[in-house]
């Protein structure tokens, strides 16, 4: 992958980002990367981009997200017959669709990737072959059997001399297993050695597992204080790696960016459908070429409700994203003192320190994700803020801060959200019509309602719901 080139380069800032566990840092600089690279057509580093993003994501928990970029990753390494690439994306989908629960998918995935030919890195592909065999066993809860696969694969690194990260992997997913069988004793064993492996190695996603693997142990086992003491261990370390104000504004940057390449991709499409059209209308006399352009007109719709597709399924993946995001913030207590430590203290005479706007946070994103309480048409900041027991000024403050928007843009969003949610699902809001719907989401009108949602959309909700009926 050529480092001369300026997405190399920035590729290498957020490499070594990643590696630091600064993860929302560098999913900023990942987006970067993919943004230069598609000026430099740096399409390698582009999709190197596109699978550390994903790692990160796995390792984040969110494995919808994870999998989605991993495809994505997938189709265009295959495209340009990367076989090094092809052989990653392939080594990470199996888990993920494990993750998921589709045994069924990673079986396929898993297929595809023995009948491979690897020519470099034979060793380590030998091991992932390995590693994920024992991940399906595990998925299918034939827990002994994953065992000795895992056994198995850390034997394997240790035979071959692969970095003691290896060995690591299998150590932890054994010590996970222990714990759902409930051998809490050899569990609390595998939870040490991992921890004390992950410590030497500086590799806090490890310790993470190992401290989580520690407290369901002893908690298991009946030892409350010392599952107390790792399950703290556990909550600060998640907490200082994956900040949830850092990693949420790293998510709305890239589904801003996302959004602005569906967009973009809708609109060129949309402009190429226009000349074509004009082109048939001016020289419609001549019956052949009306012929060739009415069938360039079609192909080109046909791509325009491919992206508008995209766009669809790309909006259930975020409402199944969010509804499955789990934020670890920090306990607020109403009557906590700011402390020494204030956030953006400066930033427009809002005095709060970090964990007070994090604990507010949480709050508002638990009232607003109620929909009896986005479907109120009068809904206000001050509402929010009554309810969340703040006042205005801190509720607009922290949506600012956290989503890089005002209250009422945040609001409309949300509620077109919940609208696309309710066009896209037949079963259960078939038999609604669009007014109904978008009175069920707080608009009083249609025309405020198709504006907000064509802005947003890039088409109206008529179209919206044929299109996601035809999805199903």
């Amino acid at each position: 992958m050529p480092a001369n080139t300026k997405s190399g380069m920035t590729k290498i800032i957020a490499d070594g980002l990643y590696k630091d566990g600064n993860y929302p840092l560098a999913i900023t600089y990942y987006i970067k990367g993919m943004e230069i690279a598609e000026k430099e057509d740096d399409k390698r580093t582009y999709m190197a981009c596109i699978g550390n993003i994903a790692n990160i994501y796995e390792a984040f928990g969110d494995y919808e997200a994870n999998l989605f970029y991993l495809l994505k990753g997938y189709k265009m390494s295959k495209k340009l017959n990367d076989e090094e690439l092809i052989g990653k994306y392939l080594t990470n989908i199996v888990p993920a669709y494990c993750h998921l629960g589709n045994i069924k998918k990673a079986k396929e995935y898993y297929d595809i990737a023995k009948k491979m030919q690897v020519s470099k890195n034979a060793t380590q592909w030998e091991y992932f072959l390995i590693y994920n065999s024992a991940r399906i066993k595990q998925a299918e809860r034939k827990y002994d059997e994953a065992v000795k696969d895992h056994l198995r694969a850390a034997a394997y690194a240790e035979k071959n001399e692969l970095d003691d990260i290896f060995i690591l992997y299998q150590e932890s997913e054994i010590g996970n297993i222990l714990v759902k069988k409930h051998d809490y004793g050899n569990a609390i064993k595998y939870g040490a050695k991992c921890r004390d492996m992950s410590v030497e190695m500086d590799n806090a996603e490890m310790e993470i597992n190992a401290y989580k693997i520690l407290y369901e142990a002893y908690a298991g086992n009946g030892d409350s204080d010392s599952a107390r003491k790792y399950r703290v261990l556990y909550l600060e370390t998640y907490d200082s790696v994956f900040s949830a104000k850092g990693m949420n504004q790293a998510r709305g940057k890239l589904q801003e960016y996302e959004s602005r390449k569906s967009t973009e991709e809708i609109s060129s499409l949309t402009s190429i459908i226009n000349i074509y059209t004009l082109a048939v209308i001016l020289i419609s006399i001549l019956l052949i070429i009306t012929i060739v352009l009415a069938v360039v007109v079609i192909r080109k719709n046909r791509n325009l409700r491919n992206a508008q597709r995209l766009l669809i399924n790309k909006n259930n993946d975020l409402i199944k994203s969010d509804r499955s995001k789990v934020a670890i913030v920090p306990s607020y207590n109403e009557g906590d003192e700011a402390g020494d430590d204030e956030f953006d203290g400066n930033a427009g005479g809002v005095d709060m320190t970090q964990e007070q706007a994090d604990a507010l946070l949480a709050k508002i994103n638990e009232i607003i994700n109620t929909p009896e309480i986005i479907s109120d048409p009068d809904l206000s900041l001050k509402i929010i803020a009554d309810m969340a027991k703040s006042n205005t000024k801190y509720v607009s403050f922290v949506i600012n801060k956290t989503y890089n928007k005002n209250f009422r843009t945040y609001i409309n969003e949300k509620r077109i959200m919940e609208a696309c949610r309710m066009l896209s699902d037949n079963e259960h809001y078939g038999n609604m019509t669009i007014q109904a719907i978008y009175e069920e989401v707080g608009y009083t009108n249609a025309t405020s309602f198709n504006r907000t949602f064509k802005k947003i959309n890039g088409m109206t909700p008529a179209m919206y719901k044929k299109l996601a009926a035809k999805e199903k």
